[in-house]
């Protein structure tokens, strides 16, 4: 029997989302900016504005279950970078859930 492309679920998505948030270090504060652009994506969160602080620009997100505000820093990320972060994203979290 095939099985077609496992499907992420965006809800669980959103508890490593907010996992993270509580405790971003360097390396995963680049992951957060790809997985919030992706939960964006999905509808789980949405894009209240943005604001800038110090020369850094921050994305303000809420989710849309009533989940709190969240000022996510932009990483002014290349394509390429985006895209090899989605990658490890996806590997990981399909590794996470077999």
């Amino acid at each position: 029997m095939a099985t077609g492309p496992k499907k992420i679920d965006p809800d669980a998505l959103m508890q490593y989302f907010e996992q993270l948030y509580e405790t971003p270090n360097q390396v995963q504060e680049k992951f957060l900016y790809v997985l919030a652009l992706f939960l964006v994506q999905k509808r789980r969160l949405k894009l209240e504005g943005s604001r800038s602080e110090d020369q850094t620009s921050y994305l303000q997100l809420s989710g849309t279950h009533g989940e709190g505000n969240f000022d996510i820093r932009d990483q002014n990320l290349e394509e390429a970078e985006i895209e090899a972060l989605q990658q490890q994203l996806n590997t990981q979290f399909l590794e996470e859930w077999e």
